[in-house]
């Protein structure tokens, strides 16, 4: 497989990866937009008693979601793989350290997915009608996995934000569009920032890396889409 070929490869599996992120979102903003008004999504309480009183075609809306951010994470993978071949020439050290941290990032955010809806129905399921005691448990243990979530999103925007700085360098010298190469450093950056303020101001700010992440796969397909021609220096 030449290099064209694998540049292409990994243009579309950027491109397919900015999608499927996009419909997480988008089916994420669906499902939560359905709530009835006064619901008090910002408690565990009020969050289980919505997830308990999902209906079949809801629930089957959020096991898509989390699909869709499985199919996202493993096309991010192959969009690593290539990348790498396409900069190991230009920049080897800078092109393997950044997969390698960016690698690090996607276990992180594959157990985030598997933490968040397919664990929260079970523990929402007749949480409306259960006793004190039952309702009190799945709160705890409610609380608790979103605690690891949290941590889990923050180690990943942080690994992944210091993995697309490395890559911004490594581009910088490579035959990669200039803009690209910029406009990744900046969503490694942003990744960085969002991580940060999430871990010490609100966790609101996790849509920060979220977007970041998005905006980054979207230009790198149509970056490595596009003719690359040589670059002096």
């Amino acid at each position: 497989m030449n290099l064209i070929s694998i540049r292409r490869a990994g243009g579309w599996f950027a491109i397919m990866a900015a999608v499927a992120y996009v419909l997480w979102i988008l089916m994420g903003g669906l499902l939560f937009a359905s709530a009835p008004s006064g619901a008090q999504l910002g408690e565990a309480e009020g969050v289980l008693s919505f997830l308990g009183g999902l209906s079949e075609g809801q629930r089957a809306l959020g096991q898509s979601m989390t699909a869709f951010q499985l199919v996202a994470n493993v096309l991010t993978v192959l969009v690593l793989a290539a990348l790498y071949l396409v900069l190991r020439n230009d920049g080897p050290v800078r092109a393997l350290s950044a997969s390698a941290a960016a690698a690090l990032s996607v276990p992180v955010n594959i157990f985030s997915a598997l933490l968040s809806f397919p664990l929260y129905g079970p523990l929402s399921d007749g949480f409306a009608s259960a006793t004190a005691a039952e309702r009190a448990t799945s709160v705890s243990l409610y609380t608790f996995s979103v605690s690891l979530l949290e941590a889990a999103e923050v180690t990943s925007s942080l690994i992944l934000g210091a993995a697309l700085i490395a890559y911004g360098l490594a581009m910088a010298r490579s035959a990669v569009p200039r803009w690209v190469a910029w406009l990744t450093l900046a969503a490694g950056i942003g990744m960085l920032a969002g991580g940060l303020l999430q871990a010490t101001v609100a966790g609101q700010f996790g849509i920060l890396p979220s977007i970041a992440r998005l905006l980054w796969l979207a230009a790198l397909g149509i970056g490595l889409l596009r003719k690359m021609p040589a670059r002096a220096g």
